[in-house]
């Protein structure tokens, strides 16, 4: 498991995986946002954003499942607002619509992202001819550049919401006041380099979502863990070098300092013998 929760993805059945929860009420648990395929109007400087107006959303504390429709070319989103330390299980499965005159493989591209990063999704095909060097102008990431899972029929992903997986804030078209996370199934060739394109068929994704509350530590326990280590590296030499040096030397019972007393060697004088200098001549 990687920091902020994160399992990783694997093919599976959302019903199957996943346990059934009650339908949402949309406007109050999240925001269906349905966008349809359209092409760019020359005289059209920015898209309508009347779809994307954030409602306001109470955190999500409970689970819910739903049935949305992906238009081809388009995309749909689900908005809601995570609680810091709780866990989310999202189960996605996709099918085809009915009545579509082609039967391809019902595949999208799945995303969870914040606020800003679907702002700039939103706009997406408006810089399709854009240099990729003003990509960091304009440009979206997933949910800590991690949850993209494109191409697929049906996914599984759980994250633990701490805050702080946006791309930067600077540059054209957003803004630090966007609220909420968005799970985006996209059915659109949108600007990465690594997401399917249309299938020619619109679809109809499964999608379920469990919320599991976990307990984690503050925040600050990271930097005093990293923090910690260098200075024990540092200090703890140190300290052990000076009771070293002064051990022995202090009389505990008396509390005061023991000089040193500086002791004689054996010298030696005759061959196999030694004299003792603390001898009485006397005694010779």
């Amino acid at each position: 498991m990687s920091p902020g929760g994160l399992v990783d993805p694997k093919p599976v059945d959302a019903a199957s995986s996943c346990n059934p929860e009650s339908a949402p009420t949309w406007g109050t648990d999240a925001q269906l946002i349905e966008v349809s395929s359209s092409s760019k109007n020359d005289d059209d400087w920015f898209p309508s954003t009347s779809q994307y107006s954030n409602v306001r959303l109470s955190p999500l504390l409970d689970g819910f499942s739903s049935r949305v429709n992906i238009t081809d070319g388009g995309h749909t989103a689900i908005r809601f607002q995570p609680q810091e330390g709780y866990r989310y299980t999202f189960c996605v499965s996709l099918s085809l619509a009915p009545n579509q005159t082609i039967q391809p493989t019902p595949e999208a591209d799945i995303y969870l992202m914040e606020g800003i990063d679907y702002e700039r999704y939103s706009m997406d095909e408006w810089y399709g001819d854009a240099p990729s060097d003003w990509y960091s102008f304009y440009g979206w990431i997933p949910y800590r550049d991690i949850h993209a899972y494109e191409g697929q029929s049906s996914t599984e992903f759980a994250v633990t919401y701490e805050g702080g997986g946006t791309s930067s804030s600077f540059g054209l078209f957003s803004s630090s006041g966007s609220e909420g996370m968005y799970l985006v199934l996209d059915a659109k060739n949108n600007s990465r380099d690594t997401d399917s394109s249309s299938v020619g068929a619109d679809l109809i994704g499964e999608v379920y979502v469990t919320v599991e509350e976990r307990v984690m530590l503050p925040k600050i326990s990271a930097y005093l863990l990293c923090c910690s280590l260098p200075f024990l590296v540092i200090i703890a030499p140190l300290i052990l070098h000076q009771r070293y040096n002064r051990g022995g030397w202090h009389d505990v019972s008396t509390k005061h300092y023991i000089p040193e007393v500086d002791l004689m060697h054996m010298v030696e004088t005759t061959q196999g013998g030694t004299s003792n200098p603390y001898m009485d001549e006397t005694d010779v």
